[in-house]
């Protein structure tokens, strides 16, 4: 199978980028990563925020503990002890892919409010604020501590904090056999961690669901009082997913939403789908996840809709943006918008075996790939950073995106620890004044030798997915690459003649 690509040529010169490992901003913590451990089962860094110049993190699964990082990912062994404070939060996590198992947010007055889970018995403390030193503010609650007398364990899916007030949303866990029924715990405190008994039923509105369901993401918009919930309901027979959209106001459901409320997502191009998140910019909603069963070759999708659930037509294919690759499979966790693009974050489990992968990738505001970013759009870590299992926030500030995650390349026990990674957003060929002609490659998947027209080639560069350089051939005959001795895999290629460069990707048999 032949393979056509443009070749860009400049007409003055050239400016080639790095591979994917240069995109890790190895001036952050320890050349990219900054691992955080603290003692106790601490697996994951659920949360971060940055403050003015300060990283706080949040951990989580399952002890929690507030930890001070520079703005260069470097512990601040003066915080705290060594670095972090313990705090008397329920130690009940959630799932490690739970991405949504703790929160940390700053209030008006430049404190630093944290929200976990429940717990499984009665008057947990679930929620705290301190100062920026991680002292408990006093005036909040019981010496700066909430609890929750509630008989089921709840799962904190949503904290934010709206015109000076807490808004929390739960699910609760199924698992207790007196209690089967499912269901959401909406909530409000103010400031002083007292609740809002003016909100539903002194304080609470509560929404019984179906059995056999999992409520995975929720987004509210206090503007309208509407709350919108992705939720997965498993039986013998069948999967599917749909979107639900309450009335806060009304307590009850919005049935001006999608069809008379719900939205089913079954299929997406007659393909069996598993959304996992939900966002909204406040003009339109996106859901985001990927298409067939657990393993490659899956599809990322991402579907627009404006905010009566109805799709956005001009955005993507038909109101859908589709990428797939068919040797990764993609979880995608987090998006998020800035400056007219969408950054999709997650993780992919099969390009390396065995080792999960963040993945990063910007598409535009229309849904297209913007392959200007990283290398074709898409940025990933370096295998020595695996295993990764979830991206739990990401946050971007102009070209450098931040990642609480976690890693097994943080371990000093066998098990994966608490880790931000930062990455420096770019593009993998930079040019100027280019014109266009036209490549040809194959066969792909290759066996052994790679064919390529055109220009002759000065030099083929040859990376592993992760953007290691393997090697370089220089001035190669006929214009024949040998890739004999690698492993079957993907690889890319940078491709240089007299008039340009040019990235192209091959599968390896």
């Amino acid at each position: 199978m032949n393979y056509k690509i443009t070749l860009l040529s400049a007409l003055l010169c050239s400016t080639l980028g790095f591979a994917q490992t240069e995109f890790l901003n190895t001036e952050f913590g320890n050349n990219g990563a900054a691992c955080i451990d603290v003692p106790g089962e601490t697996f994951i860094m659920g949360d971060i925020i940055k403050v003015d110049n300060t990283f706080y993190g949040l951990t989580s699964f399952t002890n929690h503990a507030l930890i001070k990082l520079s703005e260069t990912g470097q512990i601040d062994p003066s915080f705290g002890t060594n670095g972090y404070v313990q705090l008397d939060l329920t130690s009940a996590a959630g799932a490690i892919y739970d991405n949504t198992n703790a929160f940390i947010k700053t209030t008006p007055n430049n404190n630093l409010l944290m929200v976990a889970n429940t717990g499984y018995l009665p008057e947990h403390n679930f929620m705290v604020m301190t100062d920026l030193n991680g002292n408990p503010i006093a005036s909040f609650g019981n010496n700066g501590y909430v609890n929750l007398d509630w008989p089921d364990y709840l799962n904190i899916l949503m904290a934010e904090i709206i015109n000076n007030e807490i808004f929390l949303v739960f699910r609760n866990d199924s698992t207790n056999e007196n209690n089967p029924q499912q269901y959401l715990y909406i909530t409000k405190y103010d400031l002083n961690g007292n609740i809002i008994s003016a909100f539903g039923d002194d304080g609470v509105i509560v929404f019984n669901i179906d059995i056999n369901t999992y409520t995975k993401s929720a987004l509210y918009a206090p503007e309208t009082g509407k709350l919108t919930v992705l939720i997965d309901q498993y039986t013998e027979e069948n999967f599917s997913s749909h979107i639900v959209q309450y009335d806060l106001d009304e307590a009850a459901i919005d049935t001006d939403f999608g069809t008379d409320g719900y939205i089913y997502y079954n299929t997406v191009n007659n393909i069996s789908t598993l959304p996992n998140v939900l966002y909204s910019d406040n003009n339109s909603i996106y859901l985001a996840g990927t298409t067939g069963i657990s393993g490659p070759n899956q599809t990322l999708f991402v579907t627009k809709l404006n905010l009566n659930g109805q799709p956005d037509t001009s955005f993507g294919n038909n109101g859908t943006f589709l990428y797939n690759d068919e040797l990764a499979g993609y979880s995608i966790w987090a998006i998020n918008k800035t400056g007219g693009y969408l950054t999709l974050t997650g993780t992919d489990q099969y390009t390396n075996p065995g080792s999960d992968k963040i993945f990063v990738m910007r598409i535009t505001e229309n849904g297209q790939l913007d392959t200007s970013f990283g290398i074709d759009g898409l940025i990933t870590n370096p295998n020595d950073l695996s295993v990764l299992t979830a991206t739990y926030r990401t946050l971007i500030e102009e070209d450098h995106i931040t990642i609480a995650t976690n890693s097994y390349a943080c371990s000093t026990d066998g098990q994966p620890k608490p880790a931000v990674l930062q990455f420096i957003a770019g593009s993998s060929l930079t040019t100027t004044q280019v014109t266009k002609s036209t490549l040809d490659f194959y066969p792909n998947p290759v066996k052994d030798i790679l064919y390529i027209t055109g220009e002759a080639i000065t030099k083929a560069e040859v990376y592993d997915i992760s953007g290691k350089l393997l090697y370089t051939v220089t001035n190669p005959e006929a214009n024949q690459i040998n890739l004999s001795t690698l492993q079957s895999g993907l690889y890319l290629l940078k491709i240089v003649n007299t008039k340009g460069a040019a990235n192209i990707k091959v599968v390896k048999e």
